[in-house]
C-alpha cells in the first residue's frame, strides 16, 4: 500500500487514528506526504521500511522553518543531537504550545536537574531551586518562557541582554533583561533608589554594578530560587568554584562574607 495524498488513509482510522488527536496539529502533518516518502516496500508487512523522510532531519524542518531562526551561534545543547527537532517537539501534534512534547517547565527540568559542565563553566542545576526554594524568582513560577527562548542568539538563550559571566559592562543595555520588569535606578543611581541594600543612604548595587568592572547580579542572587529574601543566594558559581557568600540576615542588620571582600554589613538605610 503506498501513500495517499488523502490524510485520511494514515490518520483517520486504524492504526494512525490517534496521530492528529491533540489541541495543536503540526500543519505539514495534516498531508503525511510533506515528510515522509514511499520506499517502496508494502505496508504493513515491513515495519519501519516502507517509508522514509523526504530529506534528512534538520534540514526537512528547514523546508518551511527559518534554519537562521532556529540555529544560532548560541544553539540550545538539544539542538546538537542527530535529529535536534524531535528532543523537544512532537512531529505530528502536541497538548502543549510550539507542539512541545510536555509542559514547557516539565521540558527544561528534564535536562536541568543536574548541574551541566558546558564550555569551561558550569550551569547549575535549576530544578530544585524552583521547585522547592523558599523564594522564587516569579517569572519562572509558571515556567521559563519569560526569560529564555530556546532558539534565542542571547547568552544563556535568554530572550533579551544580560552578562555572559559574572561581570559585564557598566549600562543599562548590558542588563537590559533585567529592566523589563526591574527599575534601573534600583541599580545605576547612586543616591536616589528604593532597594534596602543600601548603608548610610549609598546604593550598594550601584556600589558592585554601575563601575568599570561591573559586578553582574549573579554573584550575589541566584535568578530563578534562594532560601533567601530577594533571591541572596547561599553560594554562586564564579567559573567553577562554588563560592559561598556567607550571607547573614539578622533582623534591621546583615552581613556578606565572600571570596571577594572581607565581612561587610548593611543597614537598609
Amino acid at each position: 500500500m503506498a501513500m495517499s495524498d488523502d490524510e485520511g488513509d494514515c490518520s483517520a482510522e486504524g492504526c494512525h487514528a490517534s496521530l492528529l488527536d491533540f489541541e495543536n496539529v503540526h500543519d505539514a502533518a495534516e498531508d503525511c506526504s510533506s515528510c515522509h516518502e514511499s520506499s517502496g516496500k508494502a505496508h504493513p508487512e515491513n515495519p519501519g521500511k516502507e517509508f522514509s523522510l523526504t530529506t534528512a532531519m534538520p534540514l526537512l524542518c528547514f523546508d518551511c522553518h527559518d534554519q537562521s531562526e532556529q540555529i544560532t551561534n548560541r544553539t540550545h545543547g538539544p539542538a546538537n543531537e542527530s535529529t535536534p527537532c524531535l528532543s523537544c517537539h512532537n512531529p505530528h501534534a502536541s497538548d502543549f504550545s510550539a507542539l512541545l512534547k510536555q509542559d514547557e517547565a516539565d521540558l527544561c527540568f528534564h535536562c536541568h536537574n543536574t548541574e551541566i559542565d558546558f564550555e569551561k563553566r558550569i550551569i547549575p542545576e535549576i530544578a530544585s531551586r524552583v521547585l522547592e526554594s523558599e523564594f522564587v524568582h516569579s517569572p519562572v513560577e509558571d515556567g521559563c518562557g519569560d526569560c529564555h527562548k530556546s532558539h534565542s542568539p542571547e547568552n544563556a538563550l535568554l530572550e533579551g541582554t544580560f552578562p555572559a559571566s559574572n561581570y559585564g559592562e557598566n549600562s543599562t543595555e548590558s542588563y537590559g533583561l533585567c529592566f523589563d520588569c526591574h527599575d534601573d535606578a534600583n541599580i545605576f543611581s547612586e543616591k536616589e533608589s528604593d532597594t534596602a541594600f543600601r548603608v548610610d543612604g549609598e546604593n550598594l548595587h550601584f556600589v558592585h554594578v554601575a563601575q568599570d568592572k561591573s559586578r553582574s547580579c549573579i554573584n550575589c542572587h541566584n535568578v530563578h530560587g534562594a532560601d533567601f529574601e530577594h533571591l541572596v543566594a547561599g553560594s554562586v558559581y564564579f567559573g567553577k568554584w562554588n563560592m559561598p557568600l556567607g550571607f547573614q540576615d539578622n533582623d534591621r542588620e546583615r552581613s556578606c562574607l565572600t571570596g571577594c571582600h572581607e565581612l561587610k554589613t548593611y543597614n537598609g538605610e
